[in-house]
């Protein structure tokens, strides 16, 4: 096995705080999009997210090409799993042969509102034998704009899913969005009986020793 393997177990102690690294990202509505579940995966292609990755002195730009959902989630916190983990994927522009992922980490919370976002993807709609559902009207920067920690952990590592191609610059937020329970139990749902080979539970990979 080779070094830059993803998911990761995040171990906070060894981690440091790098001032020079800032990520910045905007979205566009998505106004009629198609949400589509087959097998291990429930992906939305979408093309309307743009991030900007400052490195010391270096700016990488990346565009989107499409957001999926895990559950649980793929990468932990000092050993501890989340209820379920969003990934936003970017083509590199300044580099062409690499990608960048967002990671979005989901916490059961039934003190919270219904996320809208989540609400808008009609995901209690998609069941096993509908594969798809249309006419998506969503709009990732409230997701986002919900993180009041702007904290992030960056890595170099790889893809979770097959082919693993470990060209993939990490960013998974530390704060984890709250979300109530009857939101995860729709997410949970796709994959809850699911025995997918190299996940732990779910469609989640197991971790990785880097």
């Amino acid at each position: 096995m080779t070094t830059r393997q993803s998911p990761i177990d995040i171990e906070t102690s060894t981690t440091h705080d790098e001032k020079e690294i800032k990520v910045s990202s905007s979205f566009k509505n998505i106004m009629n999009g198609t949400i589509t579940l087959d097998g291990r995966f429930l992906l939305h292609e979408y093309e309307g997210g743009h991030l900007e990755f400052f490195n010391y002195t270096k700016i990488s730009e990346w565009k989107s090409i499409q957001f999926h959902f895990h559950s649980p989630s793929e990468h932990t916190i000092n050993g501890k799993y989340y209820d379920a983990e969003m990934h936003m994927v970017f083509q590199g522009i300044t580099h062409e042969s690499e990608l960048a992922v967002v990671g979005l980490l989901f916490e059961v919370d039934d003190s919270v509102e219904k996320d809208l976002f989540l609400e808008n993807l009609q995901l209690d709609n998609l069941q096993k034998d509908q594969v798809e559902q249309n006419g998506i009207k969503a709009s990732p920067s409230k997701l986002y704009g919900k993180l009041v920690n702007r904290n992030s952990f960056h890595y170099q590592g790889g893809l979770t899913t097959p082919g693993y191609d470990e060209t993939i610059n990490w960013f998974v937020y530390e704060q984890a969005l709250k979300i109530p329970t009857e939101q995860f139990k729709v997410l949970e749902s796709f994959w809850k009986n699911s025995h997918i080979e190299g996940c732990v539970k779910g469609n989640a990979r197991e971790l990785q020793d880097t």
